[in-house]
């Protein structure tokens, strides 16, 4: 009997296989951080991801019959890659039309190659402000009331905001901030907070 991961997937269920695999794989890095006893900083770069795709898959599972949560899933996700061909054609422009140099032209090849592969044109996408995607904290509230505390603490490790630089990597004493070069607390606490993944259809 030919399995449903032998024929392959339509482009939605690969966004719900594609989400399980990923979690999957963040699990690992993570156990890792705790056996080799690295710091929380590196945990929490792991959860931020960890918890979007776990959000995103509740999100979309919520109502598996809605498409157009799927399309605007991706439509989110590309958008970026439309104002990305917007700088390069703007940067051409105003460098009198020159042409395209090796790296743009493997910049937008790569950006057309994602469109394809979604199932979408460039003209297709919708600006930012148009696009119908829950924002992080819409989506949390479907793991759990914690997971956006979580959420927040995870996104203030990755941007290096100032709670990020106190906590982990500047000692304060006498008045005077110090350098600190301390991997920092072990958390371990993915598997405490990742709330549950609705069924798959």
């Amino acid at each position: 009997m030919t399995t449903e991961t032998e024929q392959g997937a339509d482009r939605n269920k690969a966004i719900l296989s594609g989400h399980l695999v990923r979690i999957v794989k963040l699990y690992r890095p993570m156990i890792r951080c705790v056996l080799d006893e690295h710091g929380g900083m590196e945990q929490m770069h792991l959860m931020r991801q960890f918890l979007d795709s776990v959000s995103i898959l509740n999100y979309l599972l919520d109502d598996p019959d809605d498409t157009s949560r799927f399309d605007n899933y991706v439509f989110d996700s590309l958008v970026s890659e439309v104002q990305t061909l917007v700088s390069i054609e703007n940067q051409v422009k105003a460098d009198g039309n020159r042409s395209l140099d090796p790296v743009e032209l493997r910049m937008i090849s790569s950006i057309h190659a994602s469109f394809a592969a979604a199932g979408v044109k460039r003209e297709d996408i919708p600006s930012r402000g148009n696009i119908k995607w829950p924002n992080a904290e819409r989506r949390m509230d479907l793991i759990s009331p914690r997971a956006y505390v979580m959420y927040r603490l995870a996104s203030s490790s990755i941007h290096g905001s100032w709670h990020e630089l106190e906590r982990n990597h500047l000692q304060y004493k006498d008045g005077k901030f110090f350098p600190s070069y301390d991997s920092g607390d072990i958390y371990a606490q993915t598997s405490l907070h990742h709330g549950t993944v609705r069924r798959c259809p």
